[in-house]
């Protein structure tokens, strides 16, 4: 009996891991910027799950706003992963379905936040923690 039920989640949780197609990540960013005073800030990444690494987390500019996953939309400007402009909209379940901006209102995906997510990247004379860490499933990164 415990067989039976272990082949199917297992099977959901492959499907699920493979289908993952980019991040959108929270960062809480701290440098030193003299003696011993430091600067804070917050920052929001977008990577390809392919590319889920510090080079891409730290060095991608994202999206602008800084508060956009507080938010009950926001937008990812043109040009991640080839892509135009895309818009995203909260729904009663706290996860974010996005759309082509100015498109014909099909889902191009749905993003999942994942309790727990931690990550912690170098930077220069500081450090990047990701806070918030959601996960997207579309075909947007090919």
């Amino acid at each position: 009996m415990k067989t039976s039920f272990i082949i199917p989640l297992l099977s959901t949780l492959l499907i699920t891991t493979t289908n993952a197609n980019f991040h959108l990540s929270k960062l809480y960013n701290t440098v030193l910027t003299s003696g011993t005073s430091t600067q804070t800030w917050t920052s929001i990444s977008a990577c390809p799950s392919n590319d889920y690494s510090c080079k891409c987390l730290t060095n991608y500019g994202g999206i602008p706003d800084s508060k956009a996953l507080e938010k009950d939309s926001f937008s990812i400007p043109s040009g991640f992963c080839g892509q135009g402009k895309l818009d995203f909209y909260k729904g009663g379940d706290g996860s974010y379905k996005f759309y082509n901006s100015g498109g014909d209102g099909s889902v191009r995906g749905q993003c999942w936040v994942t309790p727990g997510s931690k990550k912690e990247c170098s930077i220069t004379l500081g450090s990047s923690n990701v806070q918030a860490d959601w996960v997207c499933y579309s075909d947007v990164c090919g």
